[in-house]
């Protein structure tokens, strides 16, 4: 394909991703917790997991189910290490850590989990922002991952369809 007509597909991903950045501007001024910028990184950060997962729908979906999966195990290392505190002091995250990917890390065993990736991805995020963003908590921070998460690959099932359509149709 020459060039004049293949720059049509980093232009189309390259609206996508404007897109993507006026919808995050409209967004974030209403979601929790309040004064945050954005989270368009973390569709950014979904949109590549779209394409090593496969570019299909099969490892969308199972990347979706992989981010949710990061979120509860977020969630369940952040609980277990607060409850283990009064006991284990500074080791508690450690030791939080250290059953929560055991536990987590298991489930690779299971077809439907056996992509980490995503889940590493998911519990880094919401580890971040629900360490340093003012005011987040527990279910604003999972809506956010969940969110986001959901238009990157999403964006990333658009940008091969409309690849793949393109394509076929310069044949």
């Amino acid at each position: 394909m020459k060039f004049h007509k293949f720059i049509v597909i980093p232009f189309s991903i390259g609206v996508l991703a404007f897109i993507l950045q006026l919808v995050d501007q409209s967004l974030s001024p209403i979601l929790s917790p309040d004064g945050n910028s954005g989270f368009a990184w973390i569709s950014f950060q979904a949109w590549a997991v779209y394409f090593f997962a496969g570019c299909n729908m099969k490892g969308g979906l199972k990347s979706y189910l992989n981010y949710i999966t990061g979120i509860v195990a977020a969630i369940f290392m952040i609980l277990l290490g607060q409850f283990v505190t009064p006991m284990l002091g500074s080791f508690s995250m450690p030791f939080a850590l250290l059953v929560g990917c055991v536990i987590f890390l298991s489930l690779e065993r299971v077809e439907l989990f056996n992509l980490l990736p995503p889940m590493f991805i998911s519990a880094g995020i919401y580890f971040g922002i629900i360490t340093y963003v003012p005011n987040a908590n527990f279910i604003n921070v999972a809506v956010i991952v969940a969110l986001y998460a959901f238009f990157g690959l999403f964006l990333g099932y658009i940008s091969i369809l409309f690849r793949q359509w393109y394509e076929e149709k310069q044949k």
